[in-house]
Protein backbone atom coordinates (compact mmCIF):
# COMPACT_ATOMS: atom_id res chain seq x y z
CA UNK A 1 0.00 0.00 0.00
CA UNK A 2 1.33 3.72 -0.69
CA UNK A 3 1.62 6.33 2.00
CA UNK A 4 -2.45 7.65 1.22
CA UNK A 5 -3.80 4.16 1.33
CA UNK A 6 -2.30 3.54 4.33
CA UNK A 7 -3.44 7.13 5.97
CA UNK A 8 -7.08 5.88 4.19
CA UNK A 9 -7.42 2.65 5.99
CA UNK A 10 -6.17 3.60 9.17
CA UNK A 11 -8.85 6.43 9.02
CA UNK A 12 -11.33 3.38 8.49
CA UNK A 13 -9.74 1.32 11.62
CA UNK A 14 -10.09 4.28 13.59
CA UNK A 15 -13.83 5.16 12.59
CA UNK A 16 -15.82 2.44 11.25
CA UNK A 17 -19.12 2.39 10.00
CA UNK A 18 -20.88 -1.28 11.63
CA UNK A 19 -20.58 -2.48 8.51
CA UNK A 20 -16.98 -2.27 8.21
CA UNK A 21 -16.42 -2.71 11.47
CA UNK A 22 -18.37 -6.29 11.27
CA UNK A 23 -16.05 -6.87 8.38
CA UNK A 24 -12.58 -6.39 10.12
CA UNK A 25 -14.26 -8.80 13.18
CA UNK A 26 -14.92 -11.22 10.44
CA UNK A 27 -11.89 -10.96 8.82
CA UNK A 28 -10.22 -11.80 12.27
CA UNK A 29 -12.18 -14.31 13.31
CA UNK A 30 -11.91 -16.15 9.11
CA UNK A 31 -7.80 -16.16 9.84
CA UNK A 32 -7.70 -17.77 12.74
CA UNK A 33 -10.35 -20.54 11.35
CA UNK A 34 -8.89 -21.45 8.34
CA UNK A 35 -5.38 -20.98 9.30
CA UNK A 36 -3.52 -24.20 10.69
CA UNK A 37 -1.17 -24.02 13.37
CA UNK A 38 2.21 -23.54 12.60
CA UNK A 39 1.55 -23.01 8.49
CA UNK A 40 3.97 -20.82 6.86
CA UNK A 41 2.04 -17.70 6.17
CA UNK A 42 2.65 -14.83 3.45
CA UNK A 43 0.38 -11.40 3.82
CA UNK A 44 0.24 -9.23 0.97
CA UNK A 45 -0.18 -5.54 1.37
CA UNK A 46 0.53 -6.27 5.25
CA UNK A 47 0.63 -2.48 5.88
CA UNK A 48 0.64 -2.01 9.88
CA UNK A 49 0.57 -5.65 10.40
CA UNK A 50 -2.71 -6.00 11.74
CA UNK A 51 -3.39 -9.14 9.66
CA UNK A 52 0.07 -10.30 11.36
CA UNK A 53 -1.12 -9.45 14.69
CA UNK A 54 -4.25 -11.34 14.77
CA UNK A 55 -2.65 -14.53 12.79
CA UNK A 56 -0.21 -14.73 15.11
CA UNK A 57 -2.42 -16.64 17.63
CA UNK A 58 -1.90 -19.63 15.58
CA UNK A 59 1.10 -19.36 13.62
CA UNK A 60 4.16 -17.55 14.05
CA UNK A 61 5.85 -18.38 10.58
CA UNK A 62 4.60 -14.93 8.70
CA UNK A 63 6.21 -13.01 5.82
CA UNK A 64 4.57 -9.81 5.48
CA UNK A 65 5.48 -7.78 1.75
CA UNK A 66 4.14 -4.01 1.31
CA UNK A 67 5.10 -2.14 -1.51
CA UNK A 68 5.27 1.12 1.03
CA UNK A 69 8.88 1.27 2.52
CA UNK A 70 7.67 3.62 5.27
CA UNK A 71 5.24 0.79 6.16
CA UNK A 72 7.50 -1.78 5.73
CA UNK A 73 10.27 0.19 8.41
CA UNK A 74 7.27 0.72 10.68
CA UNK A 75 6.15 -3.09 10.92
CA UNK A 76 9.14 -4.22 10.74
CA UNK A 77 10.12 -2.16 14.41
CA UNK A 78 6.71 -3.95 15.27
CA UNK A 79 7.34 -7.04 15.21
CA UNK A 80 11.59 -6.96 15.93
CA UNK A 81 11.34 -9.23 18.79
CA UNK A 82 9.42 -11.99 16.80
CA UNK A 83 12.15 -13.23 14.85
CA UNK A 84 9.99 -15.43 12.77
CA UNK A 85 7.88 -12.71 11.14
CA UNK A 86 9.71 -11.30 8.48
CA UNK A 87 8.42 -8.05 6.87
CA UNK A 88 9.73 -7.12 3.06
CA UNK A 89 9.18 -4.11 0.46
CA UNK A 90 7.40 -6.11 -2.48
CA UNK A 91 4.41 -6.53 -4.88
CA UNK A 92 1.99 -8.99 -5.84
CA UNK A 93 3.09 -8.68 -9.20
CA UNK A 94 6.65 -10.14 -8.31
CA UNK A 95 6.82 -11.99 -5.23
CA UNK A 96 10.70 -12.15 -4.34
CA UNK A 97 10.40 -15.84 -3.17
CA UNK A 98 10.40 -19.22 -4.74
CA UNK A 99 7.60 -21.98 -6.39
CA UNK A 100 5.88 -23.54 -3.57
CA UNK A 101 7.19 -21.01 -0.62
CA UNK A 102 4.25 -20.84 1.79
CA UNK A 103 1.16 -22.80 2.97
CA UNK A 104 -1.39 -19.75 2.76
CA UNK A 105 -1.25 -16.30 1.35
CA UNK A 106 -3.68 -14.42 2.40
CA UNK A 107 -4.93 -10.74 0.62
CA UNK A 108 -7.20 -9.02 2.53
CA UNK A 109 -9.31 -6.27 0.74
CA UNK A 110 -6.84 -5.59 -1.99
CA UNK A 111 -7.88 -7.29 -4.94
CA UNK A 112 -10.83 -5.19 -5.48
CA UNK A 113 -7.69 -2.21 -6.48
CA UNK A 114 -6.10 -4.52 -9.27
CA UNK A 115 -8.68 -3.95 -12.18
CA UNK A 116 -7.33 -5.92 -15.27
CA UNK A 117 -3.91 -7.22 -13.29
CA UNK A 118 -6.51 -9.43 -10.95
CA UNK A 119 -5.44 -12.39 -12.92
CA UNK A 120 -1.99 -11.59 -13.06
CA UNK A 121 -1.69 -11.13 -9.19
CA UNK A 122 -3.58 -14.30 -8.50
CA UNK A 123 -0.97 -16.64 -10.72
CA UNK A 124 1.67 -14.63 -8.92
CA UNK A 125 0.01 -15.71 -5.62
CA UNK A 126 -0.40 -19.42 -6.96
CA UNK A 127 2.81 -20.03 -7.60
CA UNK A 128 3.96 -19.03 -4.08
CA UNK A 129 2.24 -21.44 -2.51
CA UNK A 130 2.83 -25.18 -2.23
CA UNK A 131 0.60 -28.05 -3.54
CA UNK A 132 -3.01 -28.06 -1.65
CA UNK A 133 -2.20 -24.56 -0.23
CA UNK A 134 -4.61 -21.82 -0.26
CA UNK A 135 -4.94 -17.94 -1.09
CA UNK A 136 -7.60 -16.43 1.64
CA UNK A 137 -9.20 -13.68 0.36
CA UNK A 138 -11.85 -10.88 1.20
CA UNK A 139 -13.34 -8.30 -1.43
CA UNK A 140 -16.43 -6.19 -1.37
CA UNK A 141 -19.34 -7.40 -2.45
CA UNK A 142 -21.95 -6.92 -4.92
CA UNK A 143 -24.23 -5.28 -2.36
CA UNK A 144 -21.42 -3.50 -1.17
CA UNK A 145 -21.87 0.37 -2.25
CA UNK A 146 -24.20 1.95 -0.31
CA UNK A 147 -22.07 1.25 3.07
CA UNK A 148 -18.62 2.23 1.24
CA UNK A 149 -20.04 5.15 0.27
CA UNK A 150 -21.01 5.87 4.08
CA UNK A 151 -17.75 4.81 5.08
CA UNK A 152 -16.32 7.11 2.82
CA UNK A 153 -18.08 10.01 3.28
CA UNK A 154 -17.28 9.24 7.29
CA UNK A 155 -13.61 9.83 6.73
CA UNK A 156 -13.69 12.85 3.68
CA UNK A 157 -12.50 10.25 0.99
CA UNK A 158 -13.06 12.37 -2.62
CA UNK A 159 -14.69 10.19 -5.14
CA UNK A 160 -14.53 11.05 -8.66
CA UNK A 161 -17.32 8.70 -9.99
CA UNK A 162 -19.73 5.61 -8.93
CA UNK A 163 -21.00 2.90 -11.21
CA UNK A 164 -22.98 0.03 -9.74
CA UNK A 165 -19.36 -2.07 -9.40
CA UNK A 166 -16.85 0.06 -8.74
CA UNK A 167 -15.79 3.17 -7.34
CA UNK A 168 -13.37 5.68 -8.69
CA UNK A 169 -11.02 7.60 -6.40
CA UNK A 170 -9.99 11.15 -6.59
CA UNK A 171 -5.68 11.04 -7.28
CA UNK A 172 -5.16 11.24 -3.71
CA UNK A 173 -4.96 7.12 -3.78
CA UNK A 174 -2.79 5.57 -5.92
CA UNK A 175 -5.40 2.81 -5.83
CA UNK A 176 -7.55 4.98 -8.12
CA UNK A 177 -10.04 2.16 -8.69
CA UNK A 178 -12.22 -0.20 -6.40
CA UNK A 179 -14.53 -2.81 -7.30
CA UNK A 180 -17.51 -5.34 -6.40
CA UNK A 181 -17.51 -8.50 -6.85
CA UNK A 182 -20.56 -11.06 -7.21
CA UNK A 183 -20.46 -14.79 -6.21
CA UNK A 184 -20.18 -15.28 -10.00
CA UNK A 185 -17.03 -13.10 -10.62
CA UNK A 186 -14.83 -14.50 -8.00
CA UNK A 187 -16.08 -18.01 -9.49
CA UNK A 188 -14.38 -16.13 -12.71
CA UNK A 189 -11.43 -15.63 -10.90
CA UNK A 190 -10.80 -19.13 -9.93
CA UNK A 191 -11.35 -20.51 -13.56
CA UNK A 192 -9.03 -17.95 -15.08
CA UNK A 193 -6.03 -19.24 -12.72
CA UNK A 194 -7.40 -22.83 -12.55
CA UNK A 195 -8.39 -22.75 -8.64
CA UNK A 196 -11.12 -24.06 -6.41
CA UNK A 197 -13.37 -21.76 -4.49
CA UNK A 198 -14.00 -22.89 -0.59
CA UNK A 199 -15.67 -22.13 2.31
CA UNK A 200 -17.15 -18.65 0.87
CA UNK A 201 -18.85 -16.80 3.33
CA UNK A 202 -20.94 -13.52 3.04
CA UNK A 203 -20.19 -10.40 5.91
CA UNK A 204 -23.83 -8.54 4.89
CA UNK A 205 -24.05 -5.73 2.78
CA UNK A 206 -20.38 -5.61 2.44
CA UNK A 207 -17.88 -8.05 1.69
CA UNK A 208 -16.85 -11.84 1.10
CA UNK A 209 -14.28 -14.11 2.70
CA UNK A 210 -12.97 -17.25 1.10
CA UNK A 211 -10.62 -19.46 -0.16
CA UNK A 212 -9.12 -20.85 -3.46
CA UNK A 213 -7.35 -23.95 -2.32
CA UNK A 214 -4.93 -25.35 -5.09
CA UNK A 215 -4.76 -28.96 -5.82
Amino acid sequence: MTNANIDYWNKILKNPIPTYKQLLIKEDEYLKKHIAKNSSVLDIGCSNGRNIETMLSVTKNITGIDIEESAVLKTQDKFKTIPTVKILKGSVFNLPFPDKSFDIAVLMCTLVNFENKKTEALKEMKRVIKDSGKLIISVYAKDALKNRLEQYKKINLPIKEISDKKVIFENILEAGTSEQFSISDIKELGKDIDIKVENLEKVPEIAYIFEFIKS
